[in-house]
């Protein structure tokens, strides 16, 4: 988070995208303080901590998690979120993607009929969309978080596994 933190320190706007299913958007949080559901999710939290952190600083957050949505939802609509939301010279500095509970459980739900390798459908979706995450924002920082329960957790671990091939870290330091 160098370069976001840096530019913090300039002075500089920074923008962060969210990418995620419900988990990601707080379904079922509650903490101490009585915070629920969105107001209770670890995007809240951490757009909390980084105005507490930077006070004179702007961070914004395009909050863009959705329930049941994997990956390939996302991938589908990346282009227009772009346009919609954001500059061309002002791409998200940081990329959170928080998809992979929701990119298991549709691995094992719906995805058997189409392909004989489910996994193979969701690490390919996932691939696809950080291509062109790094096209439509070439110095974004892409995070990949793991958000949810424990069985939605263990069905959707491609995205770990196509995060650490090197066919993709090769793909995506050619940028």
């Amino acid at each position: 988070m160098g370069a976001f933190l840096d530019k913090l320190a300039r002075g500089a706007a920074a923008r962060v995208l969210v990418i995620g299913g419900s988990f990601t958007r707080g379904s079922g949080c509650q903490d101490d303080l009585g915070r629920e559901k969105q107001d209770c999710s670890w995007v809240a939290r951490l757009r909390r901590w980084l105005q507490a952190a930077f006070p004179r600083f702007s961070v914004v957050f395009y909050d863009e998690s959705r329930a049941g949505q994997p990956i390939g939802m996302f991938l589908s609509g990346l282009g227009a979120l772009f346009r919609s939301r954001f500059l061309l010279e002002e791409p998200p500095d940081i990329v959170f993607i928080d998809t992979m509970a929701n990119d298991g459980a549709w691995a094992q739900v719906g995805l058997a009929s189409i392909t004989r390798n489910v996994s193979e459908y969701g690490s390919v979706a996932f691939e696809q969309a950080v291509i062109a995450l790094r096209t439509l924002a070439p110095h974004a920082q892409i995070i990949l978080l793991q958000d949810g329960c424990r069985p939605c957790l263990s069905a959707g671990d491609m995205q770990t596994k196509v995060a650490t091939t090197t066919s993709l870290l090769r793909t995506m330091g050619s940028w």
